[in-house]
């Protein structure tokens, strides 16, 4: 995720979690940090939703629907956030539509599930950071 400084596991688990992040976007908004919880429903849900933080809130749900070719899957992302300070939806909109793409596709090269190796390549390249530090 684009400008996390901590990303800190509180309690691990395969079907909960509870996480710490600090996020500093850049010089014109706050630094945001939270402390949120994730639970996997099922193989194909889960959700997530603040626990504690400079947020009022964040909520949403992620859906893993597998194509009916079994090649991969068609994965639906909804969040629900509104932060303390004030912000403009627009700019809250435009932030979550220019880093949500790329981070899932650095998930999808991080996991292996990129089509051919161009295709990996191009998807780590949008990772943030150092990817190999990630992997520890």
């Amino acid at each position: 995720m684009r400008g996390l400084e901590l990303c800190e596991v509180l309690v691990p688990g395969l079907q909960y979690i509870k996480k710490h992040h600090r996020v500093n976007n850049n010089w014109y908004t706050p630094t945001i940090d939270f402390v949120f919880e994730a639970r996997r429903n099922s193989p194909t849900h889960g959700d997530f939703n603040l626990v504690e933080g400079n947020l009022k809130v964040m909520e949403g749900q992620w859906d893993f629907q597998p194509l009916d070719s079994g090649d991969g899957l068609v994965v639906s992302h909804d969040i629900r956030i509104r932060s303390r300070f004030p912000a403009p939806r627009w700019l809250v909109r435009r932030v979550l539509k220019n880093d949500l793409p790329d981070m899932l596709a650095c998930i999808r090269g991080m996991a292996g599930a990129s089509v051919t190796e161009d295709q990996s390549a191009a998807d780590l390249a949008l990772c943030p950071g150092d990817v190999e530090q990630m992997d520890n």
